[in-house]
């Protein structure tokens, strides 16, 4: 127990750092924050340097065999250059691992010769007193090496505009040289490892940083590709075969009823501006806007007379925001797909109420429901109806379900209340 509290005593500030760092690591343990894997190598060492440092206090305080001090000896010169070059593999990506670590290869064959006493780097006299060898250098030497590395990559990092990581790189240069130099000339010691804990510390708060600017990055990605999806289901509505459809028949009711015609145009010019002026709309719009645009949809789809369908409108709510062009495209596939449009007895209707948490719309339809049909106009009409649940699930938190009987199809789209709401939202009529 004693020697316990003395190794806590000696090592409590590193340890204090090594804790701290190791909650934080547990905390973020489901977080993938790219070098994690060194920060813990990093942090195995640093605690294995302050135990093997406590044992040159241990050996002289209960006069312990001479031979443990150049155990102690040869495992720290090694493990303090295996510190800095971790921290080079957490900072930078270096291909040729095997390359990096020759001086490592260089200078373990004289410590481990040391073991037996031949004094190359280091020795120990009967009264455990330290004798610096011919190639005491060596040891720092080596860190040296490793540290102008350190350098080096900051003045790259700087050179390729990489700012932040320029400066924590530096940062960890500056102080590994500064502390090797006051440790090799005896004006600070037994601080090493508190300075390693503290890179590691730093350098993984840097790594959260970049990996939160990255989580970030991503969100910005998915919305841009939820706009991108949006615009094109925008392009998608207004289908040359529509517009080609729509002209030829309103150049026919301008031969047997130019009144009509006059009435269609105007349809088809707010179905148009609507359509071009949602492609720049980044907010949602009101239920009844919505509305408005389906109602337009609806009377050009009159505008051939030989068309007989119904479209009934059950609005019992209609005090919520909505994403764009959402309600007309399911309708627009219930009188395409869901009914015959030259019968009287096809009706779609749409239906909103209120719900306890949420608003409803229902778009549905009598027909009977025969599978999916093939080729590319099967494929767009996915592609529209998998936009309506993206921009739905992705803009308000929404969802939209579609169930087939055979009794009809319904489109059920639900809108969370707490999205937003209207205030003296439009009346049904």
């Amino acid at each position: 127990m004693t020697i316990l509290k003395e190794y806590i005593s000696n090592s409590y500030m590193t340890l204090m750092l090594l804790v701290g760092l190791k909650v934080i690591l547990i905390a973020n343990r489901r977080t993938k924050i790219e070098g994690t894997q060194y920060v813990w190598a990093i942090m195995g060492i640093v605690f294995a340097i302050t135990v093997f440092e406590y044992l040159e206090q241990w050996c002289d305080a209960y006069n312990k065999p001479v031979w443990i001090l150049y155990f102690k000896a040869a495992v720290t010169y090694s493990l303090y250059p295996l510190l800095i070059i971790l921290e080079l593999f957490l900072i930078t990506k270096i291909k040729r691992k095997l390359l990096i670590m020759i001086p490592c290869f260089i200078e373990l064959p004289f410590l481990i010769a040391d073991l037996f006493e031949t004094d190359f780097v280091y020795g120990y006299n009967e009264n455990h007193a330290f004798d610096a060898g011919d190639l005491h250098f060596l040891p720092a030497l080596v860190l040296c090496f490793y540290t102008v590395l350190l350098l080096i990559h900051s003045v790259m990092f700087f050179g390729r505009k990489e700012y932040s990581k320029a400066i924590i790189a530096a940062f960890v240069f500056c102080s590994a040289m500064l502390t090797t130099f006051l440790e090799y000339r005896g004006i600070v010691t037994g601080h090493m490892t508190e300075i390693a804990a503290l890179e590691i510390l730093v350098y993984y708060f840097y790594l959260a940083a970049i990996y939160r600017s990255q989580v970030q990055e991503a969100l910005y990605k998915r919305e841009l590709e939820l706009e991108r999806s949006r615009v094109a289901s925008m392009i998608t509505q207004i289908k040359p075969h529509f517009i080609n459809n729509s002209m030829n028949a309103i150049r026919e009711l301008c031969y047997i009823d130019p009144e009509k015609a006059a009435d269609t145009i105007g349809h088809f010019s707010n179905y148009l501006q609507f359509n071009i002026e949602a492609i720049d709309r980044e907010v949602p719009i009101p239920f009844y806007k919505e509305i408005e645009l389906v109602k337009e949809y609806v009377s050009l789809e009159y505008a051939d007379s030989n068309k007989k369908f119904k479209v009934e409108y059950d609005l019992n709510y209609t005090g919520f925001l909505m994403p764009a062009l959402t309600v007309q495209p399911l309708v627009e596939n219930a009188i395409k797909h869901g009914i015959d449009r030259y019968s009287e007895k096809s009706l779609v209707r749409i239906i909103s109420y209120e719900g306890e948490n949420d608003a409803y719309i229902r778009v549905v339809d009598n027909g009977s429901y025969e599978g999916d049909d093939d080729g590319e106009l099967a494929q767009k009409r996915s592609v529209g109806l998998q936009n309506v649940y993206e921009r739905v699930r992705l803009m308000c938190g929404g969802e939209v379900t579609i169930e087939h009987t055979d009794e009809g199809t319904t489109a059920k789209i639900r809108i969370p209340k707490d999205f937003r709401r209207i205030e003296n939202a439009h009346d049904n009529s």
